[in-house]
């Protein structure tokens, strides 16, 4: 009986992971060969986001944030509403908000890259750049803004063992294990508090539709590549509290992930290198892939969050 359980655990487990998969050679899923789900109309090639943040990862893993969310670990915000930051949020949930950062330089050294950024939500992207911030992404800060955590975005496309790993320490281990899991694959600990919730509430939530996730692709066939039962599900169950509570996801983000969304979802959004002396190369498109045309990805299995 213990085998049995053991099993049916692993292969759940499989089933919670961070949105992932492989789509051939590219760090990225496509349907029918684009970076979208483009409905009726062309696929939109001009709006290909960035995919190679190689030199933006280092000093977005290293740089001082200085006012940083802190997060109640014994507030489960999938059953509790009141659950909330400290500071408190500003403008969650409100239409058009974003976060941006304020990045601070040491004037003393001539063109020097920041030595520390200040997050802040926006009521709007003009705003924020009128003030001589950089938007990081749509929608308001929360736990999941921070630099640090857009580098795990950007450097991982894969988080599919880190994944299986910190749900089997949340299972055998429990939560501080689990949270402790998701810091060392690089997440702040708010923002891994919550990953670890979101995967929990996927287990509760999600368990009948997800325990053969392995065995299917994130999307459907082409044209519609529609998102699998298991996703669709840690979407309704997950996405509001996630997207609300942790403010950064891979779509509002402007970043592809290995899962095709629709071409509407997926936000235009740069990410400017804050270095003055560096011109580079890393921030250009890298342009739409040259192979065939691809169907819907055979992926590994995906989890909570679907971010």
């Amino acid at each position: 009986m213990m085998a049995v359980r053991t099993m049916t655990t692993k292969l759940l487990l499989l089933s919670l992971l961070p949105s992932i998969a492989f789509s051939a050679s590219l760090p990225y899923a496509t349907c029918d060969g684009c970076f979208c789900v483009p409905g009726n109309d062309p696929c939109p090639v001009e709006r290909m986001p960035e995919t190679n943040f190689t030199e933006l990862v280092a000093l977005f893993k290293s740089i001082e944030h200085t006012n940083p969310f802190t997060y109640d670990k014994n507030c489960n915000p999938h059953d509790n509403s009141t659950c909330t930051t400290e500071p408190p949020q500003e403008l969650r949930g409100e239409e058009g908000a974003v976060c941006a950062f304020r990045y601070e330089y040491d004037e003393s050294i001539e063109d020097s890259c920041p030595v520390s950024y200040s997050h802040e939500s926006v009521a709007s992207k003009e705003e924020a750049e009128a003030q001589g911030l950089v938007v990081t992404h749509y929608g308001a800060c929360g736990v999941c803004s921070s630099a640090q955590d857009l580098a795990i975005f950007m450097d991982n496309p894969d988080l599919t063992a880190e994944g299986t790993e910190c749900g089997i320490a949340y299972i055998l281990k429990g939560f501080d294990s689990a949270v402790e899991c998701y810091q060392n694959v690089g997440f702040s600990l708010p923002c891994a508090i919550l990953w670890t919730y979101d995967s929990a509430n996927t287990q509760k939530k999600c368990s009948d539709t997800c325990i053969t996730k392995p065995s299917r692709p994130n999307n459907g066939d082409p044209p519609s590549c529609p998102l699998d039962v298991c996703l669709e599900c840690n979407e309704i169950e997950n996405g509001p509290v996630f997207a609300g509570l942790g403010g950064r996801t891979r779509r509002n983000s402007g970043l592809l992930s290995m899962i095709v969304r629709p071409c509407s979802q997926l936000l235009e959004l740069s990410h400017p290198d804050p270095c003055p002396q560096t011109e580079n190369p890393s921030m250009a498109p890298s342009g739409m892939p040259t192979a065939a045309p691809t169907a819907a990805p055979t992926a590994a299995p995906t989890a909570a969050p679907t971010a």
